[in-house]
């Protein structure tokens, strides 16, 4: 970029020399845009607010309209009075949306504008990192779970990444790989199966080494048979449990125990589950994540928890029953006409906009699997091939 040879940049632009003012405007203009987004799409359906976005001439992307629709959605309280947030930037507004930072918003609602200044939220996060960060140091460390589950709901184990000075790891894998063809997932079945019999075995080992020998003198077996008859009743043990609640300090907002972990491992990039069954979901978030959340967000949780779907729905408004159908997509509401219908029996997505397909009286699911686009024409063809059949 080369230097302006006649004047400075405002000049030659014509705009004001401050940069703040231009920040600070920007960030109104950016939280304008949030609301009426936010409006169009809670007003209209979601083909309605589809064709308001294109008539506008919107070509930011999803990725912009989700950013500013969740700054909406934690400012709602501003909604009437935007400019008082003008100092604070976009990127900061963002942060405070976060689950861990949240509750600083509730904080500045009742603060006077001239208050509301980027140092004073700045200030926050900083002492709320500090609160988070103590907290972790006194929480008992997360138990290392490799379990995952897919989007089915079916279990799968996930090994983190492996890093050694040496790469024998990554070296002998390989070697088995190239000259003995065998898969990955096979090299470590068999290593680890290998490892947990030596260790059981020594185990076991240890274990009849130790045991008391039951060839003994006479003098000895004399000198502890007091002792022996003495112990013939076996005591209780007794296991006390400790439940620490911690107390948040009422005079400090900041220091309410309300976050989430900030917990970061390679065993953690997915929430852990337990050998049994996945951790609870509470009807509470599947209920917000109907009324508020995207479509990959509601299909996500309720395939992992379909015991909540009907409570949850039963929960909603007619007003948030019809937001829910209205960003369904409609090879789904399709679908679920054909189940109806009894075409098919169920249904599953298996890859983005790929599902698969059960017909009524089938115990296995269909070999193959169908994109989105070609879902109307073979269950016409499934529709046309039921009639004839009743015909005959």
């Amino acid at each position: 970029m080369q230097l302006l040879e006649k004047s400075t940049y405002s000049q030659n632009q014509d705009i004001n020399a401050n940069p703040v003012t231009h920040l600070e405007n920007s960030t109104v203009e950016y939280l304008h845009a949030s609301f009426l987004l936010y409006e169009y799409k809670n007003n209209h359906s979601k083909k309605e607010y589809r064709h308001l976005l294109t008539d506008f001439g919107w070509d930011k992307g999803s990725a912009e309209e989700k950013r500013a629709l969740k700054i909406a959605l934690h400012f709602q309280e501003f909604a009437h009075r935007p400019q008082d947030l003008k100092q604070i930037p976009i990127t900061v507004l963002l942060r405070l949306c976060s689950d861990n930072y949240a509750i600083i918003i509730r904080l500045i609602e009742d603060f006077q504008p001239e208050h509301i200044t980027c140092d004073c939220i700045l200030h926050f996060i900083n002492r709320r990192k500090e609160i988070l960060k103590q907290e972790k140091s006194q929480q008992p460390p997360e138990p290392l779970s490799i379990w995952r589950r897919n989007r089915q709901g079916q279990r799968y184990a996930q090994f983190p990444s492996i890093h050694e000075d040496d790469h024998q790891t990554g070296i002998l894998t390989q070697k088995l790989i190239d000259e003995h063809g065998l898969l990955p997932q096979q090299i470590i079945r068999e290593a680890i199966s290998d490892l947990y019999q030596k260790l059981t075995q020594e185990d076991n080992d240890t274990y009849e080494e130790s045991a008391p020998s039951t060839e003994a003198d006479d003098g000895v077996l004399f000198e502890n048979s007091e002792l022996y008859s003495n112990n013939n009743q076996s005591e209780d043990n007794c296991v006390d449990t400790f439940v620490n609640d911690k107390i948040s300090d009422n005079n400090d907002i900041i220091d309410a125990n309300h976050t989430e972990k900030e917990y970061e491992s390679e065993y953690l990039e997915e929430p852990i589950e337990s050998d049994v069954e996945l951790q609870e979901l509470p009807i509470d978030k599947a209920v917000q994540t109907l009324i508020y959340g995207e479509w990959q967000e509601i299909r996500d949780i309720f395939d992992q928890h379909p015991h909540l779907k009907e409570h949850a729905w039963n929960s909603l408004t007619d007003p948030q029953k019809q937001r829910v159908i209205d960003i369904t997509p409609e090879t789904v509401k399709i679908l679920n006409q054909a189940k109806r219908d009894r075409i098919i029996a169920e249904y599953k997505e298996v890859g983005i906009r790929v599902y698969q397909i059960k017909l009524p009286g089938k115990i296995l699911w269909e070999q193959r699997t169908f994109h989105e686009i070609e879902i109307p024409q073979y269950l016409e063809a499934l529709k046309e091939k039921m009639l004839c059949s009743v015909s005959n």
